[in-house]
């Protein structure tokens, strides 16, 4: 029993060794040298195929392919890696110089600065995240006035806020604004213009290094024709409701709503408005307690 546990740790041992099934490939004959593509800015980017994945082979090409790119005078080399197969070749990388760059879903970019002419000139991975909120305005029925449509969360720094979220990448602010009013309030919009914008640092937890910047985006939107009803998405938002400007600039101190009721008011030639008056004695007050 004793002989037969220590085969059996042993065969375990040489199977934790290899590969995984779905990264081993028979029959395949390895590339004598890494090829690579030009990219801008005297730099290169890595070409592997998805067969590409023995880190023994990639270890022993990559040191003369670095050479000949120092060379060749090339200033930056990128090495993007797909999936769990490639991921073993991490350590053959990291082990020439590579750095890691950023991740995301499958895949890891890890880069490396050749040149010791000058100072590392790669750029960081972006950490700037763009929200886009709508601020939508209707006309009061009697004529009387306007509202502006607001949502209610568990969190936020006042009760009501205006509607609105992350972009998506590829979207444009204005369409990030009127999906974001449409998906947590039901509401169809278009969009007018843009009314402020905010930029800001150091937002998420510090703890887990994705700290980021953040680009706040308020449009001007317009609800569509008999599109004032309301259908709240519960996943995302506690209510939503139509509130009177001369209301929200009674109660609001949060800078972005002061910023847009201005603006609004402003740009719509409605500057004798008593919501924009009373904007302007808050913004002061505020500005004087600072």
């Amino acid at each position: 029993v004793g002989f037969a546990g220590i085969n059996m740790r042993r065969h375990a041992v040489r199977l934790l060794a290899r590969p995984p099934i779905a990264c081993r490939k028979l029959g395949i004959a390895p590339r004598v040298s890494i090829q690579t593509e030009a990219l801008p800015f005297d730099s290169v980017r890595i070409i592997l195929e998805a067969d590409e994945h023995d880190p023994h082979v990639f270890q022993l090409r990559l040191p003369s392919a670095l050479e000949k790119l120092r060379s060749d005078e090339r200033r930056a080399v990128w090495l993007t890696l797909q999936g769990e197969c490639q991921a073993r070749l991490v350590p053959a990388a990291l082990a020439n110089g590579f750095s890691y760059h950023h991740a995301e879903g499958q895949h890891v970019v890890l880069a490396l600065w050749l040149t010791q002419a000058m100072p590392n000139k790669i750029p960081a991975f972006a950490t700037t995240q763009v929200g886009c909120a709508g601020f939508v305005v209707r006309e009061l029925v009697s004529g009387a006035g306007q509202e502006v449509l607001m949502v209610r969360e568990p969190r936020s720094f006042e009760k009501w806020k205006l509607p609105g979220g992350i972009a998506d990448r590829g979207e444009h602010f204005s369409q990030a604004a009127i999906r974001e009013v449409f998906e947590e309030t039901g509401v169809r919009a278009r969009f007018k213009r843009v009314l402020c914008i905010r930029h800001q640092h150091g937002l998420g937890v510090p703890a887990s290094a994705t700290l980021k910047d953040d680009i706040y985006v308020v449009s001007h939107l317009e609800p569509e024709e008999g599109a004032g009803n309301l259908n709240i998405d519960t996943d995302e938002i506690q209510e939503a409701a139509w509130h009177p400007l001369e209301d929200v600039a009674s109660w609001t101190q949060h800078p972005i709503n002061m910023e847009c009721l201005r603006a609004f008011g402003e740009g719509t030639g409605r500057q004798e408005a008593g919501y924009l008056r009373k904007v302007h004695r808050v913004s002061s007050m505020i500005s004087k307690r600072d």
